[in-house]
């Protein structure tokens, strides 16, 4: 699994491992424009929360499916996400996407 950080948290952490912020501006700033440099050149993740729902049993038919929560679309079958708005719709609670 992915996991994520604060480009800042990143930055700040590096100027704290160093005691004297003098140490850290040494030669001309050189060490602190590298390392933002190369921490800004990362690239991004555009994440996004998931929404957390739950398959519920739409049987106004004959062949019974399942609406998303979420939503409101219907379903042949239950999945782990909802295809229409992405929605997290696993059962165990514990091995849910953050």
């Amino acid at each position: 699994m992915d996991e994520y950080i604060d480009r800042q948290a990143v930055k700040k952490a590096l100027r704290d491992y160093f005691d004297d912020p003098v140490a850290w501006e040494d030669v001309g700033g050189l060490v602190a424009q590298i390392c933002d440099e190369i921490i800004d050149d990362i690239p991004a993740v555009d994440i996004c929360a998931r929404p957390k729902g739950e398959w519920i049993e739409d049987m106004t038919d004959m062949f019974g499916f399942v609406r998303c929560s979420e939503c409101g679309r219907l379903e042949e079958y239950p999945q782990f996400f909802c295809p229409h708005c992405g929605a997290d719709l696993r059962e165990d609670k514990d091995n849910a996407a953050p």
